[in-house]
């Protein structure tokens, strides 16, 4: 199954952003997230007070995003993008701030690599990785880096509904989502924060554009998909993602 989103264009995150990115970090009525990291599913640690050494650092991922967000304009942030040798391939890693790509790299099954941005703007800046299994992990030093941000269904979910979260930029007005699955007993639901949904669909096997208008005061903010499973196990799954032909948006892999 997949589901891209797709958004008309991108304008600079705010702190109003930033603010209700934190509170749906928090929320206390939705199931965990789980990140597979290659020996057993487990809950994706607390970012804002799981640190090491005074960095974030995140679990070994596989396609999923991280934001970070800079205090001012002119921060540098500095880190290091970490591959296992687990595998025997690597990965290739993305940073995005709000005008677009600042970093990219390709880094070899056990290597690693630091990065140093000088953030422009302040706001959300991005990273995303296509390693294929979970098999890379990135550490930033002194600057939160919040998750849980993926925007796809986790492996071994266990079959429960897993709530997504996806940042629909300032400015937006709409967007669509385009959906096909093989299981159409699959529903993704997408709501803005604090209101009703304003998607609810059960999938089906041809693909189907839904566009969803963005109401007065929920660009700017982070969104809710909830994707529920029908009969068959979604293990391995990835319904929900990113295009990286969108203009201003993240790119992840497909």
């Amino acid at each position: 199954a997949a589901v891209e989103v797709v958004l008309d264009d991108g304008v600079t995150a705010g702190e109003r952003a930033v603010a209700d990115l934190l509170g749906s970090l928090n929320m206390k009525d939705t199931p965990p997230l789980l990140v597979n990291d290659g020996e057993a599913a487990r809950p994706i640690p607390d970012p804002l007070t799981d640190r090491v050494g005074g960095s974030a650092v995140s679990p070994w991922m596989a396609l999923d995003q991280m934001l970070i967000v800079p205090r001012q304009a002119g921060e540098t942030l500095r880190g290091t993008v970490e591959v296992s040798d687990r595998w025997e391939w690597g990965a290739k890693v993305w940073i995005f701030g709000p005008d677009g790509l600042v970093w990219r790299s390709g880094i070899g099954p056990g290597g690693s690599e630091a990065f140093e941005i000088r953030c422009e703007q302040a706001g959300l800046h991005v990273i995303c990785g296509d390693a294929g299994l979970a098999n890379w992990r990135v550490s930033v030093d002194d600057a939160p880096l919040l998750m849980p941000t993926s925007v796809h269904r986790p492996m071994q979910t266990c079959g429960m509904p897993t709530p997504m979260r996806f940042y629909v930029p300032e400015g937006v007005g709409s967007f669509s989502i385009t959906t096909r699955a093989a299981d159409p007993e699959m529903r993704v639901t997408v709501s803005a924060p604090g209101g009703d949904p304003v998607l609810d669909v059960e999938l089906e096997r041809r693909e189907q554009v839904h566009e969803v208008a963005v109401p007065n005061g929920a660009d700017g903010t982070v969104w809710t998909v909830l994707v529920s499973r029908g009969d068959r196990d979604l293990h391995r799954t990835m319904p929900l993602y990113f295009s990286e032909e969108i203009p201003g948006m993240v790119a992840c892999a497909q």
